[in-house]
């Protein structure tokens, strides 16, 4: 920070970015001269050794005497002079890098000078003279290949062989390597440039952005991002041939909706969030640098939080307990017998402002939520309570905990909330979770072949074309012949063959996926719908037998189209689709997407009538909708508009986003509608409001970096300690380990953060206009982007609590970089929706976030 300006104009680079590429750039020029450059001037010398000459002379004088092997030595000559400009330019390239790498690492993101200017000087005579040079060079190879020939035919003749190096194929490869790498550079060198030529900055070339008309600004910022997406979405559909989708987004089948209309929304939003032209001036590595202070400093935050929980906890410990009339102790009568219940209290600060979403109580034959205010139990307050049987109450006191954000008067910090831990002895949460596993293996399914060879690499395809080739040398059934009760189908009058596939290849892929995933036969698959486009999510209805259930499960984000309907955030009123279907949505409001894609789902379904054909053949199944991600919320509105219809129908959610409905509608379905929700997982805590206070205290702490970010990375590369990399101790750990850890990290933060008042540099000075500017967009929007949206049913978190050990789980970390979260152990709680409200900065926030481990994780709990 701040950009770089080469001749004038801005680049992606900030003064202090430079290390790596500097390291990197020394490295090939060693390569360069010591791997390629030296062995074939050690070959050049033999030659003229052979010849029993200096390699001067060999270099310079014609050895023929033949009128037709005339110069000849120019070959050999010019090669050895490509080889010394080579030498020369590798020397003062290595020194000029030296000098970038040394500048580059003074001061610090808000301290640019003189490093900026250093840089700049150095980077500049790089990209000028070196280039020149560079250009000489390829040149002195190029003339020397025009007399190869000559050269070589000539001492084939005098030899009769050529017993030389020069001409063998060890020469010409090494030779076509050297020059290849200078020739690659040039052409690296020139597209840099020729964007630095065609770009257009409205600056003055000194950092400081024109913005005069802040209105036209913005305009010409939205239409800039429209067109970026529309040139990004059309470069992926090509370049992966259309795998994930964007042929609705490029070729534009629907004549009513313009291109520019299906970027619009897309294109505000990142102009809004992303445009930092007219008040800050950042980089993007300064904004990597931020999400890893960031990192730290909720681990920091986490730590002070889990300190204050054990201290509780063994406070409470002390505490002397009376059965007979004693506070927290019941008698409470089962079956004619007196069973004593331990009331767990905790001591947790209240959050100002926040909702709340009580327990049931929970005895021995009673474990579901309850979304009324009248329940003892209160996700929320000072006094928390649960009736908790004393054999099953958790021993670990940070497995009932969770850490909400909270803004204090100086600072930001946790307050530890005690939620209720799902007992796997009580036969409630054992089913229900049970069922979370079964449904989230349908959740998995409907994402077909590419999900299901993402998790099988090696046996999927193989497994998919054998039952692909089964689908088509079986024979065609219906699904009445697998379980229906009337003996015949209504579907459709019963003249169509059912199962019905739309939108599959040729190959049916997708179908076979979905089969193998689901372990079903073909026959309970009712219909399937695979197309893939702008507001059309793919869906599939299933039977399951075992349990009596019809299910539909809807796919969550996948491809191209589906991140513009993720993109769609303004909320839109739900007051319409609730009196239409019955349910109380006064006042209440969901994400556009997620509107726009369950309206063409419930048209499609009407369209067949599916549903009501089922319900007629098969009376006593209930009806379950599955849906993961966008999914997710897609199914528990879809669930609002069928309740009416079919009063045993039930909602499981896997990874639903975090900014799917308004409060009343996320509450009131919370008894039958379930979501699970994967510890760090991001998309969960997504919304616009976290989304800004994520970006907001990223750019304040870059402002206060007292040290160059590359010390930033090492220090944060270097906290990976042993037992980090092998795994952590599943016991319980103690207050006093957990205070050295935090000792060591406040240690590590005040190294690099400063503590006092900013100064007034020219950062903060930005940094304050554009947070100006900022307030005065949310203004101007209304209250649209202001409504909090939250995930919607009843919450039910996997908490990692524990983490395997052993060289086997340190290697997967490594060659992952830590983003699997293989041999996590992870227990489930039950959490209020407005729980999930930061984005948490982790190397597993986006793994966390596939539903694949979620049903694995699920199925082991």
């Amino acid at each position: 920070m701040p950009a770089l300006y080469l001749f004038g104009k801005r680049t992606l680079l900030g003064g202090d970015d430079l290390q790596l590429p500097a390291v990197l750039t020394i490295g090939a020029r060693i390569i360069q001269v010591v791997c390629l450059a030296l062995p074939i001037s050690l070959w050049l010398a033999r030659d003229a050794a052979k010849n029993g000459e200096s390699l001067f002379f060999f270099l310079i004088t014609d050895p023929s005497h033949d009128a037709t092997c005339t110069h000849s030595h120019y070959y050999p000559l010019f090669n050895g002079l490509h080889l010394l400009a080579t030498l020369a330019f590798g020397i003062v390239s290595v020194f000029l890098e030296l000098q970038i790498w040394h500048w580059s690492c003074q001061g610090t993101p808000t301290i640019r000078e003189p490093r900026s200017s250093k840089v700049q000087l150095f980077l500049e005579r790089k990209f000028s003279y070196l280039t020149i040079f560079l250009i000489g060079i390829v040149f002195l190879y190029i003339t020397g290949i025009g007399f190869a020939q000559t050269y070589l035919v000539c001492h084939e003749e005098e030899d009769g062989a050529n017993t030389l190096w020069i001409g063998t194929n060890a020469w010409w490869i090494l030779s076509a390597l050297l020059v290849f790498s200078q020739v690659a550079e040039l052409v690296l060198i020139s597209l840099f440039l020729a964007r630095l030529i065609l770009q257009q900055d409205d600056n003055n070339g000194d950092g400081v952005w024109n913005h005069s008309n802040s209105h036209q600004h913005r305009t010409e910022s939205q239409e800039l991002w429209t067109d970026r997406c529309h040139w990004m979405c059309k470069c992926l559909s090509i370049s992966t041939c259309c795998l994930f989708g964007g042929q609705d987004l490029v070729e534009n089948h629907n004549p009513a909706v313009s291109t520019s209309n299906i970027y619009q929304q897309v294109a505000i939003a990142l102009a809004e969030y992303l445009e930092t032209r007219g008040t800050l001036d950042v980089v993007p590595s300064d904004l990597i640098t931020g999400l890893l202070m960031l990192q730290k400093l909720q681990e920091q935050r986490k730590l002070k939080a889990q300190i204050q929980v054990i201290r509780s906890s063994q406070q409470q410990r002390f505490t002397t307990l009376v059965v007979d009339d004693a506070p927290g102790i019941q008698m409470e009568t089962q079956n004619g017998k007196k069973s004593l219940t331990r009331r767990v209290r905790t001591g947790n600060t209240p959050e100002p402002n926040s909702r709340s979403l009580a327990f049931s109580k929970r005895a021995a034959s009673s474990g579901s939520l309850s979304a009324s205010g009248s329940s003892s139990s209160s996700l929320h307050g000072l006094e928390t309570s649960h009736l908790v049987p004393p054999t099953t109450m958790p021993q670990d006191p940070l497995r009932t905990n969770i850490y909400r954000r909270v803004s204090g008067l100086d600072t930001l910090h946790y307050a530890p909330r005690a939620r209720q831990v799902l007992d796997p002895n009580n036969p409630i949460d054992q089913d229900l979770l049970q069922e979370g596993a079964r449904m989230a293996k349908y959740a998995l399914a409907i994402y077909t072949w590419m999900l299901y060879v993402f998790v099988h690499p090696i046996s999927g395809f193989p497994n998919i074309l054998c039952r692909s080739c089964k689908l088509c040398c079986s024979s065609k059934q219906s699904y009445r012949n697998r379980g229906s009760q009337n003996g015949s189908s209504s579907l459709l009058g019963g003249d169509e063959e059912f199962p019905t596939t739309i939108g599959d290849n040729l190959c049916h892929w997708h179908k076979s996926a979905l089969l193998l995933v689901a372990q079903l036969d073909h026959t309970d698959l009712v219909y399937s719908q695979f197309e893939n486009r702008f507001s059309l999510m793919p869906y599939c209805i299933l039977l399951d037998h075992e349990t009596k259930c019809i299910v539909i499960s809807i796919r969550g984000s996948l491809s191209l189209e589906d991140l513009v309907t993720d993109a769609l955030i303004d909320p839109e009123s739900c007051q319409g689709l609730g009196e239409e279907f019955g349910f109380d949505a006064q006042g209440q409001y969901c994400h556009a997407g997620v509107v726009a894609c369950v309206k063409n789902i419930y048209q499609d379904l009407q369209r067949h009538r599916l549903l009501d054909s089922l319900a007629e053949d098969f009376p006593d199944y209930g009806l379950r909708l599955v849906g993961h991600s966008l999914g997710a919320a897609s199914a528990t509105l879809l669930g609002y508009m069928l309740k009416s219809q079919y009063n045993d129908l039930k909602v499981y959610n896997f990874s639903p986003p975090g900014c799917s409905m308004t409060w009343e509608l996320a509450t009131q379905c919370s008894d039958w509608t379930t979501s699970f929700v994967l510890d760090s997982d991001i998309v969960p805590r997504l919304s616009v409001l976290a989304l800004e206070e994520l970006r907001d205290e990223v750019l304040q702490l870059v402002g206060n970096l007292k040290v160059p970010k590359h010390q930033v990375f090492e220090s944060i590369f270097a906290t990976c300690t042993a037992g980090e990399c092998f795994g952590r101790a599943s016991a319980e750990p103690e207050a006093a380990d957990l205070e050295q850890n935090l000792i060591d990290m406040n240690r590590k933060i005040s190294e690099m953060l400063n503590n006092e008042e900013p100064a007034d540099t020219l950062y903060h000075r930005q940094l304050q206009e554009f947070l100006r500017i900022q307030e005065e967009l949310k203004r101007s929007r209304g209250d649209s982007r202001t409504i909090r949206l939250y995930p919607p049913g009843r919450m039910i978190h996997l908490l990692k609590t524990g983490e395997d050990s052993g060289c086997s789980h340190a290697m997967m970390k490594c060659v992952t970089c830590c983003m699997s979260n293989s041999g996590f152990r992870y227990t489930p709680i039950y959490i209020s929706n407005d729980d999930l409200n930061e984005i948490v900065v982790c190397p597993t926030m986006g793994t966390h976030h596939f539903v694949d481990r979620t049903y694995f994780e699920l199925s082991n709990v």
